[in-house]
């Protein structure tokens, strides 16, 4: 859809379930998340929604394709099938943008996900319950430098870099609200207090705004209770603004990159 909210067109019409898009960097190709044969796997599509090849083919859960500022390759998450607990099995994987040489990044007994490039591909921001508590971390593209962020009791997840790379939006509590640091996790500033959840939030290409999704009480199918909606608002955290009214999920927003 347009930025506005207007003009929205379906780009995929699978029988299969397809959600998480997301724009390569010079806003020619899609990555995105299919279940398609019984099992969620990634794929990739030029911008008009053609051309749709798969990425991955694995037996565990591919999911959150995130592609790195050059364009060339993709962070990921993968459900290790080696542990017990969905929470336990997802790790940070990276592949080229066409599938191949496929590489595991982290190596823990708790989840870890969320992965999010750095404007300058150095670093990867990630969520991880490593210390017993969703907590932000960053690390190097080859999965070392393993560094915390944040040390807070409430739940902290979804990061997004700034375009700039000075700031990392992310959603903090139960229900969520988005907050902003610093890139080394220092000064933190709360955006919204909205007794909904908000969250998925996503930086515009000139980090004016941020685009994101806010429950709407009410009847929905959305699991925490009414409807799932866009929004988009500034990034102080003013003017915020609904872009979507269907009666059911709006989910994963992502801006197209300016060309």
């Amino acid at each position: 859809m347009n930025a506005d909210g207007t003009a929205p067109s379906p780009l995929t019409a699978d029988s299969a379930d397809c959600y998480s898009p997301v724009w390569s960097p010079n806003g020619t190709k899609i990555a995105f998340m299919s279940a398609n044969k019984g099992n969620i796997d990634l794929y990739r599509m030029n911008a008009a929604g053609g051309d749709k090849i798969r990425l991955t083919d694995d037996p565990g859960l591919d999911a959150v394709p995130r592609w790195s500022p050059d364009g060339q390759k993709i962070a990921f998450v993968r459900s290790n099938e080696g542990a017990e607990d969905i929470s336990e099995r997802l790790e940070i994987w990276i592949m080229q943008s066409d599938g191949t040489h496929q590489t595991r990044l982290t190596r823990n007994s708790a989840y870890d996900g969320g992965a999010a490039w750095s404007p300058n591909g150095t670093k990867i921001a990630f969520e991880s319950m490593r210390d017993g508590n969703f907590e932000l971390y960053s690390m190097n593209p080859d999965g070392t430098g393993q560094t915390r962020l944040t040390d807070n009791n409430d739940e902290d997840r979804g990061p997004s870099w700034a375009p700039d790379g000075k700031k990392i939006l992310f959603e903090r509590g139960r229900p969520r609200d988005i907050y902003v640091m610093d890139a080394n996790g220092e000064n933190e500033t709360r955006l919204t207090d909205d007794p909904a959840w908000d969250f998925v939030p996503q930086w515009s290409p000139d980090g004016s705004r941020i685009v994101f999704m806010r429950v709407i009480p009410g009847p929905g199918k959305s699991p925490h209770g009414g409807d799932e909606e866009i929004h988009v608002m500034n990034a102080d955290g003013s003017q915020v603004r609904r872009l979507t009214y269907a009666l059911g999920v709006d989910y994963a927003p992502s801006w197209r990159p300016r060309r």
